[in-house]
């Protein structure tokens, strides 16, 4: 059999074959759908990290909040973890993570360390007593938690302002209508 008759019996039965094609591809789409629905409703199983039953030494302690330092940094030089930021806000009840100034005196809370954001082996984080200044954690990590609660203070403030200027706009346009209008009659 050449190239010839074979494109020849292939022109012959086009439409048996594009049907045969077709009925792949559905069933194909079918059975990816029926699995993504099945497993849909089925929880996913969380491999949480073992923790150590074992407490931080030092703590708890306090901590006196350096230039540049935010939570994450500050947990990560306690409990080696960044993930640890939500027990000190807790602990010092600090609404908004980012609002934590230079100079003030956090609490640091004798809790667990969470995942390790820090290499174990690394001098770079160290815990020590409360009579010495914590050394700082040089990371290139970005706080994202942090950085989205200043973008969204930072847009309240801006829509408060416009707000009021738009408030000041209209109060003044209407008291210098009521002003005309007096005049003329």
């Amino acid at each position: 059999m050449n190239l010839k008759s074979l494109l020849k019996v292939i022109k012959e039965n086009e439409s048996k074959l594009s049907t045969l094609l077709g009925m792949a591809v559905i069933l194909i789409f079918g059975v990816v759908a029926i699995n993504y629905f099945r497993n849909m409703n089925q929880p996913e199983e969380l491999t949480l990290p073992a923790q150590s039953d074992e407490q931080i030494e030092g703590l708890p302690a306090t901590h006196v909040v350096g230039e540049g330092e935010n939570l994450w940094k500050i947990a990560e030089t306690y409990y080696k973890s960044g993930y640890n930021w939500v027990d000190i806000a807790e602990a010092n009840e600090i609404p908004f993570p980012g609002n934590i100034e230079t100079g003030q005196e956090l609490s640091i809370p004798a809790v667990e360390a969470k995942k390790a954001t820090v290499d174990q082996a690394s001098p770079l984080a160290t815990v020590e007593t409360p009579q010495e200044a914590p050394t700082k954690v040089p990371t290139s990590t970005p706080d994202p938690v942090v950085e989205r609660f200043r973008c969204r203070i930072k847009c309240r403030k801006l829509h408060s302002r416009a707000r009021r200027q738009l408030v000041e706009n209209r109060t003044k346009s209407l008291w210098r209508s009521l002003q005309m209008g007096g005049n003329s009659s």
